[in-house]
């Protein structure tokens, strides 16, 4: 049994409590040191280009997006709001990203409200597309309604920079799912259960899978777990 002083959460350390709770206590509890990877600094370099160009602090359109360049000089002519974080209490009200009552973090790369009560939500995504990516637009569906009152229909997007566009399949490189209030406020009371799950529990077992080959704690690199 373990003390769980965690208080809030965010998607990321959903997705890694899920994947394996030893990792995330590893992580979000004993904090460990585990070095960045050289993927984590590109993919922060790339947000950063991309902010600049939205926010409109540069002309200069950053290569590293060229596979949605029309997307995004089309989405920068309605001003988006770039870099937002959005936080939440257990009752899904606004509060302060570090508010002591913040009990789930979203941070949303740009996004667009429109005059008709309708949005868009685009996440920049670099490296590979991945099942559990659909999850996190849920999650982000949900957030908007709650930070919008009177929006009545959201589109998420996941624009994979890194995968080429391909004719013969439109969505190669992008995940889009539309939802209209109703349908995005039921993900929410799912995201409570997860999320309580997550902040409640006293146990972190390792949990096994293909992952474990390339986790800093495995028992070939720091032997903090037994698995790897």
């Amino acid at each position: 049994m373990t003390e769980n002083p965690l208080t809030a959460w965010s998607y990321s350390r959903l997705n890694v409590y899920e994947q394996c709770p030893r990792l995330a206590k590893f992580r979000y509890i004993d904090k460990k040191y585990e070095p960045q990877g050289p993927a984590m600094a590109r993919g922060n370099k790339i947000h950063n280009e991309a902010q600049k160009f939205l926010e409109g602090s540069t002309d200069v359109f950053p290569d590293s997006c060229k596979n949605f360049e029309s997307e995004m000089r089309h989405a920068k002519t309605f001003k988006p709001v770039v870099e937002q974080k959005w936080a939440f209490n257990n009752r899904w009200k606004p509060t302060g990203y570090l508010a002591e009552d913040c009990w789930v973090r979203v941070i949303v790369d740009f996004n667009i409200e429109y005059k008709d009560n309708t949005g868009d939500l685009v996440d920049l995504k670099t490296g590979k597309k991945y099942d559990d990516h659909g999850s996190q637009l849920q999650l982000f569906a949900g957030a908007t309604m709650m930070m919008f009152p009177k929006m009545e229909h959201i589109t998420v997007r996941n624009w994979y920079l890194d995968i080429e566009d391909d004719p013969r399949d439109p969505e190669a490189n992008e995940l889009i799912a539309e939802y209209s209030r109703e349908e995005a406020m039921e993900f929410i009371d799912d995201f409570t259960e997860r999320g309580n799950e997550m902040l409640t529990t006293e146990r972190f077992p390792p949990r096994q899978s293909w992952k474990c080959r390339f986790c800093h704690f495995n028992k070939h690199s720091t032997g903090d777990c037994e698995f790897g």
